[in-house]
Parts: structure tokens; sequence; C-alpha cells
């Protein structure tokens, strides 16, 4: 047994410390007899209390738990104190004195926990004095920290971003002015090389993500008529985020539980309870990361009647897809997912009118096939490509016509097949004059007065501006248009546009 704990129990079972308590108590001159008996009493009951509990955690020698409860203890009666001597404090200022019982009681326990310090060491006399000092800045530190961390990392993966669009524009100057090969090939894998080191250095671990989800459920449902409980349920624990898409997915989530809190709080606890639901709503998330994309999903046993309303404008990347699905009684779900990366690379398709034409980019990881097809690819009034393949159809949407009014002749067109979901039925193509290469950069807002455009963002490189088509949204107007029926699931992107899932 070790010595820390054996002079604890040699303490609890002598007679001094019980006799010096008494003498304290006698000491103080205004407690009766009876009240004296009183706390003597309690004191030894709780005396003995403590050295059961130490005695039951000791088995055959092995003291280890024993040495972690003295933590506990100390720390009970720590708090306990605390309480008393506030309560002591307002009794003085309110009565002018405070009650002689509540002192001598008091008393005692500043006595024991004197005792009890000296058989702490260093880590757990300071974990015990840091709780009872802060307990709510203790509680809290984690979120804290974590807040602090992705403020610093906000401003560094922004500077990072920045630097790398830098690098992007010298590069679009040097190969304008430069038809060397090498020239541009070593510039092209320098570029590569600083996009991948920031975007190493400036990542999130799911540990981080997970204090920092918790710190944004306090801050938008810490109020709510309803409590809500923050629920991991993980299957990755081993995560890691670009700076810039952790904070992406807290924005998001953010908004999504301010929406919560408006408009699927509205029944009461006891109205929870008498419907046979827990008093508090349960709030589950999940982190994935699957190959280059990664996923965040928010599952409430709420009301299940979200009003929600993306506001995307301050997130710090365009490419979010909102899938939102309400079950009204029983809770709401969101699912955000995005790529991993911020900077990538876009496909630059042709579709403007001939000798005028336009190019409009399509994230390259979302192409799932390009080729050159003649009419008879094309069937159901041209609305559908069949797969040379499998036979199979895909839903089809002539980019000239939706964008420029002018359609691209089916005859040797070029179609690309864009995958904007998941599942068996979550492609889409286009049909484009053509291809014409791959333009890397970071995707800026749409300005206000594009809103309605079918544009995600604009990537800027040197003199170049490229609009990212909003896949999304063609999907929507497709669903509108061939009259496809309304489901309770929806696919909502940033911006701020619903398409039916």
């Amino acid at each position: 047994m070790s010595q820390r704990v054996m002079a604890l129990l040699e303490l609890l079972d002598g007679d001094g410390v019980r006799d010096r308590i008494r003498q304290m108590i006698v000491e103080f001159g205004c407690v009766t007899p009876e009240d004296t008996e009183t706390l003597c009493t309690s004191i030894d009951r709780r005396l003995r209390g403590i050295r059961a509990s130490l005695h039951d955690v000791c088995m055959d020698g092995d003291t280890s738990e024993a040495e972690a409860m003295l933590l506990w203890i100390c720390l009970e009666m720590r708090m306990e104190w605390m309480r008393y001597n506030s309560q002591m404090q307002y009794q003085t200022v309110m009565q002018g004195s405070a009650d002689p019982v509540l002192m001598a009681r008091g008393a005692a326990l500043s006595f024991l926990l004197e005792a009890l310090d000296r058989k702490l060491d260093a880590t757990q006399l300071y974990t015990v004095s840091r709780i009872a000092e802060d307990p709510q800045g203790v509680a809290l530190a984690a979120v804290s920290r974590t807040d602090r961390l992705f403020s610093v990392m906000a401003r560094a993966s922004r500077g990072g971003r920045e630097a790398v669009d830098s690098l992007l524009a010298a590069q679009d100057k040097i190969t304008r002015a430069s038809k060397s090969g090498p020239v541009q090939h070593d510039l092209t894998e320098a570029i590569g090389t600083v996009m991948q080191t920031v975007g190493d250095a400036l990542r999130v671990t799911s540990e981080d993500f997970s204090h920092a989800l918790q710190g944004v459920l306090l801050r938008e449902l810490g109020h709510a008529p309803v409590l809500v409980l923050l629920e991991n349920v993980s299957r990755q624990s081993d995560a890691q985020l670009p700076s810039a898409v952790a904070i992406g997915l807290l924005r998001a989530a953010s908004t999504w539980m301010a929406a919560l809190s408006a408009t699927s709080l509205q029944m009461s606890a006891d109205a929870r309870i008498s419907a046979g639901r827990p008093a508090f709503v349960t709030l589950a998330w999940s982190l994935s990361e699957e190959g280059d994309q990664v996923a965040l999903q928010l599952r409430d046993d709420a009301d299940g009647t979200v009003s929600f309303n993306a506001n995307s404008q301050d997130w710090p990347i365009r490419d979010l897809v909102l899938h939102v699905l309400q079950e009204p009684g029983h809770g709401s779900s969101l699912r955000i997912s995005c790529q991993v990366t911020t900077i990538a690379d876009y496909l630059l398709l042709r579709v403007g009118r001939g000798e005028h034409d336009a190019l409009i980019g399509v994230p390259s990881q979302t192409i799932m096939h390009i080729e050159q097809r003649d009419e008879s690819a094309v069937a159901v009034g041209g609305t559908t490509l069949i797969d040379r393949l499998d036979g199979g159809a895909h839903a089809l949407v002539d980019l000239g016509e939706v964008l420029f009014d002018s359609p691209v002749e089916p005859d040797g067109a070029t179609y690309v097949l864009v995958r904007h979901g998941e599942g068996p039925n979550s492609s889409i193509a286009f049909r484009v004059r053509g291809v014409q290469g791959i333009r890397r950069g970071t995707m800026k807002p749409v300005p206000s007065a594009l809103r309605g455009a079918p544009v995600r963002g604009f990537v800027v490189t040197g003199h170049d501006i490229t609009a990212v088509l909003d896949v999304a949204s063609i999907v929507q107007q497709c669903g509108r248009e061939r009259g496809r029926p309304e489901t309770a699931s929806a696919v909502m992107n940033c911006n701020d546009q619903l398409v039916l899932a």
C-alpha cells in the first residue's frame, strides 16, 4: 500500500483530527454544546465514509484506484468549502454576521482540506486548485482553445490561399511570356509543392473539430427552449481536414443550428416526455472522409420543422453541397459535403456561340467521363444520353442552349458526364462544343447581382476569369422542366438554391 494512502488512512482512523476539530468548534465560543456534538458526529461519520471508500478500492495491495480517488475526495471538500464560504459572505453582508454553526463547519472543513492537500502530488493539487477556482473555465478550456486555434488557422489559411493565387497569377504571366517547356514544368512543380506544404501544415484533427462544434452548439443552442446535447457518432477518429474546409463546415453547421433553435424546438421538455420522448434533444454528428470528399452529418430528434436558409456569403469555401431531410414530429438531418481541397483543378468547357466561344469550369473531381458522340447517342426527345458501355441512360443538358441560348449540334458534339451527388442516379451529361484544358485556383464568391445565375463562383488566374458551373442549379432546372415529383429530401448548394434530391 502506498505511503500516501496509508498516511491518510491513519489520519482518518486517529483521534487527533477529531479532537482538533472539536477544540476548534469550542473555541468559537458561540456554538451551543448540542450543535457542537451534532457537528462532531457529522464530521466523524464523514471521515469514516471516506475511509470506507478508500478501503473498498484497495485490492491485494493495489492502491492505484485509491491514489486516484484522493483527487476526487479533495475536490469534493474544496467545492463544498467554497459553497459555505460564499454563503457566509452573503450572510455577513445581508445580516451583519454569519451563522456560527456554518462558520464552525467551514472551519472544520478547511482544517481537513489542509490535511488532505498534503497527501496529493503536485499534479493532483494543481488540478484540484484550478477546477475549484474556475470550474466553468476548466470545463470550457478545450472549446476556448479550439476557438483561438481556428481563428489563427483561418487567417493563415486565407493567407496561404492568397499566396497560391499570386503564384498561379505569376505562372500565367510567365507562361504567356515564355514558351519554354522546362520553365513551365519547374514552375508547376514548385507551385504544387507550395500547395502541398501549405495544405499539410494547415489541417484540423477530428478532435479539434469536435471541440469547435461543441462551441458552435453552446453559442447557437446554449439558451434554446429545450436542452440540446451533442453526440459524436463518427466511425472515423483520425480524420484530418484542411482548415478552410473545417471552418466552412462549421459555418454551415452554425447556420443550421440557429435555424434549429428558431424553428424546430417548439415542443417543451414536458410535452416531449408526454409524447414518450426524451426531455432533451440529441444532435448526433459524424464526420467522414472518403477519397477527395468529406462530409459532416447532423441529425436531430427535434420537431422536424427546420426552416433553413443557407447564408454562405462569409463561408471560406464555395463547393459545399447541403442535403436536407425533414421528418415532422421525428427530427431532421443535414449532410454537408464538399471536396477536401480548397485549391482545385477545373476542367474548361467550350459552350459559347461559335466565333465568340466562352469557357465555363467544372470541378475536375466531379468528371466521370468525356467522349465525342454522334446524334444516335441521344434519345427521348434529346433529353437523354445513352451510355455506350451498358446501354443505360443519363439525363442530358445542352449547356450552350441553357447558358447562351445557342444549342450545340448533337452530331459530333462532346459529352461530359459529371457526378453531382451519391447513388446510382447522381450523374448528368452536358453537351458542349469541346474541352479546353485545366485551370487551377481558389473559387471566389458570386457577386450579389449574379446570385440567380447558375454559377457557383469564379476562378481568377492572372488576366483570366472563369465562371464555375453550379451543377446543382442545372439539375434543379432539369428536374422542374421534366416534371420530376417533389420529395421530402432536398439538396441545397451554397448559393442558397434548393435542388430536389
